[in-house]
């Protein structure tokens, strides 16, 4: 749903008291609500199941190149939104795409050979700020196409009147969760409605964006006929 910033905390703001059902607010409590919004709105991206949608990035490497500067601020090698965390990799050659293992940054320590340069099958992303660093293993010995594939979040709003479009939900868990974190600065109580609103509103989003797990049976579990194990049976 198309909306802006103003929108968002007007409404908030008229959910508070703070303002009556036909007033807008001021210049100066706008400019500090829109604030607290994008402040929330960084919050959100530290909590995994608040992501957006997942996306999956390009990159080509560089030979001899061992590390990427990836995000969107300043001179940047691969120039996408800075990754909180990325949830898997693959190396595309000639149309066909190798997975590439994620490490830690103690596995990546680990690799004693740094500088070795080959055929990439494994990737250490370095979280960093205002960009992160990829650091693909082994070195790239040619140009490569890196596959990075992440979970989006809501990013900070641009300005007061710029449009944006928001996936199902989002519009309502913005305009109660301001609301909440709005109250205290005026001053106001927050009551059990907008409390109640915030807490479902992010929870209908977060059990949208979670992951159904699978259930597998180990083959223990199963009898020699391919039947399920008998507990009381033995067998």
């Amino acid at each position: 749903m198309a909306t802006s910033a103003f929108d968002i905390i007007t409404r908030a703001m008229r959910i508070d008291g703070v303002i009556g059902s036909l007033d807008t607010p001021d210049a100066q409590d706008t400019n500090d609500a829109f604030n607290s919004l994008n402040m929330m709105l960084e919050q959100w991206s530290l909590e995994e199941l608040m992501c957006c949608y997942s996306s999956i990035d390009l990159h080509s490497t560089v030979a001899s190149k061992a590390s990427y500067i990836i995000g969107k601020s300043g001179t940047t090698d691969w120039n996408t939104d800075r990754p909180i965390e990325i949830t898997g990799s693959f190396l595309r050659i000639d149309g066909v795409d190798r997975p590439m293992e994620i490490i830690n940054h103690e596995e990546y320590q680990n690799k004693s050979q740094k500088t070795l340069e080959g055929i990439p099958n494994s990737l250490y992303y370095q979280s960093a700020s205002p960009n992160g660093i990829v650091y693909p293993y082994p070195v790239p010995d040619a140009v490569y196409s890196i596959g990075i594939s992440q979970k989006v979040q809501l990013t900070a709003f641009a300005g007061l009147e710029t449009s944006v479009t928001l996936p199902p939900g989002y519009l309502k868990a913005l305009i109660w969760n301001l609301a909440l974190e709005l109250a205290p600065e005026y001053g106001k109580p927050i009551d059990s409605i907008t409390m109640r609103k915030a807490i479902e509103t992010k929870a209908l989003i977060k059990s949208k964006n979670s992951e159904k797990p699978e259930l597998h049976l180990e083959s223990a579990c199963l009898g020699s006929n391919g039947n399920t194990f008998n507990i009381y049976a033995g067998y």
